[in-house]
Order: structure tokens, then C-alpha cells, then sequence
């Protein structure tokens, strides 16, 4: 009898043991949320979100409505700015390339140019090969370096559009800058800034910079105030509040079950009069450093 007293509490251990893990594994942690992004300009508030008065007083269908305007302008934006590069880009194929001087060696010698005259014609065809091969050269390195330029200027491009939108740059904001600089401006922001992806979000919400910039047609004067326009652009991350933890199912965890566990076997033993299993596992928890 004693027996099986002792085999049904050593059961109600096990089984509350189950539900502690059970309980525990139930526990889960709300996702973190992503830093926040502040931009502050020096000397200017930052601009409101365009329509947010209006989207704020406009129901859910006036919204979706809103959406879908958005959506189509920026496709047509889009769709605008691909046919003015396809048209920059045909305009720059079939542009003859201006010809510098020192490119003009003349035609290679030939013997009836210097007279038949074969001594003459051995030291213009020298003259001449190495006028080609320094031109020859000169030509490739200016190749190599204008590939390098491109690179570098393709690699800055890509790494801003990667982090244009955790800066606040989506497709309606960055059309808004490119409204306001011409070709040789955007290129020029881009190849020369020192963080493109912090000037363009900082124009976003700073018009008067944005306009100040835009004014300024030569591009070496606009490259010369691209570092003064960086310095006036502060951006700091805003930690987000530590991640909160639930309960599923509304259970107890951790030391509550251990206590109920414990209370219940106290209470089987006293009924049966043998505290064996009952003390063994008040030193097991004990030994494990849990409640009891």
C-alpha cells in the first residue's frame, strides 16, 4: 500500500516537474523593436510629412484612395526618370569624343612622304611608333582610371540605396530631392559627399538647405559646399525599451510551480504518514538550488 503511495507521489513529482518545463517553454519574448533614426538640421525645423494633416482627418477609404494616388506617382516618377537616363545615356553614345592635341600624331610615314629618302623615313617610322605607344599607353591609363572612378561611384550608389530607407529616403522623399537638383548635381552629391545617404535624408526634411543647395549651378562651387551642408546634419539612433516577455496560456512559471509541486507532495504525505519521497525531493531542490 505504502508502496503505491510512494509510486503515485513520485508520479505527481514527475508530472509537475513536466509542467514546470512546459510552462517555461511557453514563455515568449516580444520582438525588439528597430532603433529609431533623428535627424536634426542646424538652423531649420524639419519639414512635416507632406498630407499628414489630411491623412489624419481622412477615413479608411479615403486612405486607401491616397495610397493608391501615392503609389501611381511614384510610378510615374519612376517611369520618368528611367526614359531621362535612357535618353542622358543615348545623348553620351553618339557624342563623338573631343579630340585632344597630343592624341593628333599625324598618319604613319611612308617612304614617299620623306622623299624615298631611306634614312629619313627610318627615323620618322621611330619618331612616329613612339609618339603611338606613349599615346598608347596615356589612353589606357585613362581608361583604367575612369573604370576605377566608375566603380567607386557605382559601389557609393548601391550602398546608399541599401540604407536610404532605414534613414527615412523612400521613393516619394528622394524624388523630392532630385525634383530640386539637376543631373550634374545628383552626380555630383553623390560622388563627393562624404555620406550621401545622410545629406539626401537631412534635404528631405530641410527645403531651405535643399533650395540653398539647388542654387548653386556651378558644380564647383556646389561640390566646395557640399561638406558645409554634412556639418549642419546630425543623426543619432534613439534606443528602443528592452523587449517585453508573456506568459501563453496565462500559467505560472518558475518558482510558483515549484512551490504548488512541493506543497502538494507535503499534503500527500501527511495523509499516508511517509515523508520519504517528500523529503527526498525537498534535498533534491535544494541540492538544485530551487525553492522549496
Amino acid at each position: 500500500m505504502l508502496d503505491q503511495q510512494t509510486q503515485d507521489l513520485e508520479d505527481t513529482v514527475a508530472a509537475e516537474d513536466g509542467q514546470d518545463t512546459v510552462e517555461a517553454a511557453g514563455e515568449d519574448t516580444i520582438a525588439a523593436e528597430e532603433p529609431e533614426i533623428v535627424i536634426a538640421i542646424e538652423g531649420e525645423e524639419p519639414e512635416a510629412e507632406p498630407d499628414a494633416e489630411i491623412e489624419a482627418e481622412l477615413g479608411e477609404a479615403g486612405k486607401r484612395a491616397l495610397k493608391a494616388a501615392r503609389e501611381a506617382q511614384k510610378e510615374t516618377a519612376r517611369k520618368l526618370r528611367e526614359a531621362e537616363a535612357e535618353r542622358d545615356a543615348l545623348k553620351a553614345a553618339n557624342k563623338p569624343a573631343e579630340a585632344k592635341e597630343e592624341d593628333d600624331i599625324g598618319p604613319e610615314p611612308t617612304s614617299e612622304d620623306c622623299g624615298f629618302n631611306d634614312a629619313v623615313f627610318r627615323q620618322k617610322t621611330i619618331e612616329w611608333n613612339d609618339k603611338k605607344r606613349k599615346l598608347d599607353e596615356r589612353k589606357a591609363k585613362e581608361k583604367d582610371r575612369a573604370k576605377a572612378d566608375a566603380d567607386a561611384y557605382n559601389a557609393k550608389l548601391a550602398r546608399y540605396n541599401e540604407e536610404r530607407i532605414k534613414m527615412g529616403v523612400d521613393d516619394d522623399a528622394q524624388a523630392r530631392v532630385i525634383a530640386k537638383l539637376n543631373p550634374a548635381q545628383q552626380t555630383a552629391l553623390m560622388k563627393y559627399a562624404t555620406d550621401p545617404t545622410k545629406l539626401v535624408a537631412g534635404l528631405v526634411r530641410a527645403p531651405k538647405m535643399l533650395a540653398e543647395l539647388s542654387s548653386i549651378t556651378d558644380i564647383g562651387a556646389f561640390i566646395y559646399q557640399l561638406p558645409a551642408a554634412e556639418g549642419k546634419i546630425t543623426v543619432t539612433t534613439k534606443a528602443p525599451p528592452p523587449p517585453e516577455s508573456r506568459v501563453r496560456g496565462g500559467g505560472m512559471v518558475g518558482g510558483a510551480i515549484s512551490t504548488i509541486a512541493i506543497e502538494k507532495l507535503r499534503d500527500q504525505a501527511e495523509a499516508s504518514g511517509d515523508y520519504t519521497t517528500y523529503l527526498a525531493e525537498k534535498r533534491r531542490r535544494a541540492e538544485a538550488g530551487q525553492k522549496s
